[in-house]
């Protein structure tokens, strides 16, 4: 699997995403800011938080650089379909970081700092 880019659909405030350039099924997450490692933080929650993963769109690769990561694309969700309740870990719980994956809803973007910090429980 590589991590060849197609169109681009979004914008975060450290990556922007793209549709997979041979399968439109996956997106390409491309970090702009090394220092950043969201990606590897995702990586890292999906890798050793089994107990979330009924929550979490699946990352299924990261580049070794850690500035590409592959996981599948899901759908976006309306405002009224944002669950109600999940688990407090998960910090950025905007509607646009919802999407619907295998007709389940998920979280497509887990990989801020305090996400993290709260998981791991470390210090920024």
């Amino acid at each position: 699997m590589d991590f060849a880019q197609g169109e681009f659909i979004g914008k975060g405030a450290y990556r922007d995403v793209y549709i997979h350039a041979t399968d439109p099924g996956l997106v390409v997450k491309v970090q702009r800011d090394p220092k950043q490692d969201q990606n590897r933080r995702e990586q890292r929650i999906w890798d050793e938080r089994k107990e979330l993963h009924k929550w979490l769109v699946p990352v299924l690769k990261v580049s070794s650089c850690g500035l590409y990561l592959i996981m599948p694309r899901g759908e976006q969700i309306k405002n009224n379909e944002v669950p109600q309740t999940s688990p407090r870990c998960l910090t950025d719980k905007g509607r646009k970081n919802w999407v619907r994956l295998n007709g389940e809803i998920k979280l497509c973007d887990y990989g801020q700092p305090k996400t993290y910090q709260k998981i791991f429980k470390v210090k920024p």
